[in-house]
């Protein structure tokens, strides 16, 4: 069954056994993903991580987790090919085995919550979640000795530049939770880069019971 249909379609699959879709395009060679056996609990994700496969708008995609597999479409593909925008399904289990390893999702609308994936060739080359993040900058963080990434030890703020700074720095929002606020030469919008291991071409959703 073509696991790639329309957003009304269904998927059924197993965890032994999932179709393999290639799609040749020109620059399939520059992105050739590896998957080593010991960073993955499945075998069959160990086999979809290596691949050379290439987002198409209006294909799926299927994330790699350590053993689960999650269902997305490809909304747009940049010029060079070297990034994309896709969306999550929102899944619907319909059979009914239960715990067992042959699931079957209805697949009928998209969470409406887009991920920028970005190729990068580190780490032999890898497509990663691109998202943007207000930090402290790194040489106003090593100034304030800060001693963590999350910045907890805010009070050096107040000790170096005052309370007036520390006030413009840290907000609360409407749960009382502490974030940080823009504020020029303080703090900056930065990329933040995390892998995702995707094979493109379909589209699958599975569970592992197991975990």
């Amino acid at each position: 069954m073509d696991q790639d249909q329309d957003k009304t379609s269904s998927q059924r699959g197993t965890g032994n056994l999932v179709p393999f879709l290639t799609y040749k395009t020109k620059k399939m060679s520059q992105k050739k993903q590896t998957l080593k056996i010991k960073e993955t609990g499945s075998f069959v994700n160990w086999l979809q991580g290596n691949n050379n496969s290439e987002p198409i708008v209006g294909k799926g995609a299927t994330e790699l987790c350590w053993s689960d597999r999650h269902a997305y479409e490809v909304l747009s593909v940049s010029e060079d090919g070297m990034s994309c925008i896709i969306d999550q399904y929102v899944k619907k289990r319909i059979d009914k085995n239960g715990m067992s390893e042959s699931q079957e999702y209805e697949f009928t609308k998209l969470h409406g919550n887009p991920t920028k994936l970005v190729w990068r060739k580190k780490e032999g080359g890898c497509w990663c979640k691109a998202t943007q993040e207000l930090r402290i900058i790194p040489k106003v963080e090593k100034f304030l000795d800060t001693k963590t990434k999350s910045f907890s030890d805010y009070q050096r703020i107040i000790d170096v530049f005052g309370q007036d700074v520390h006030d413009q720095v840290w907000k609360y929002d409407e749960n009382g939770d502490r974030i940080l606020e823009p504020v020029e030469g303080i703090t900056k919008i930065y990329t933040r880069y995390d892998k995702m291991r995707i094979r493109f071409g379909y589209k699958q959703e599975y569970h592992d019971f197991s975990f």
